[in-house]
């Protein structure tokens, strides 16, 4: 356990090289198979996560996948609770939870 919280810290903080160290920490650690990565973006919101996978590693050091900020607050400033929208893709539900939040249990 104490591998996996250095590790952790080190990913949070490396300038680079984060997401190799991240990634033999998880191969490592079954507890980071399956962890609850809080959102910059989204007050109270959650992924849950396999640390293993890259896909995880920028919301994991940043809270979300800083290229994609500025189309979130696009998002953020168009839905609204009630709102009808589509999230055709097929990656990890970052968007979907995204949309969630901004809709509501209306939309």
């Amino acid at each position: 356990k104490r591998f996996g919280r250095i590790a952790l810290f080190l990913a949070r903080h490396l300038p680079r090289g984060y997401w190799r160290v991240l990634r033999y920490a998880a191969t490592r650690d079954p507890a980071l198979w399956d962890i609850a990565l809080p959102l910059r973006l989204i007050p109270g919101a959650k992924i849950r996560a396999d640390l293993r996978e890259s896909v995880y590693t920028p919301i994991y050091r940043n809270g979300c996948y800083l290229h994609q900020v500025g189309e979130d607050l696009i998002c953020m400033q168009l839905l609204r609770p009630g709102d009808v929208v589509f999230d055709v893709g097929a990656n990890i539900g970052y968007t979907a939870i995204l949309f969630s939040h901004l809709v509501g249990a209306t939309g």
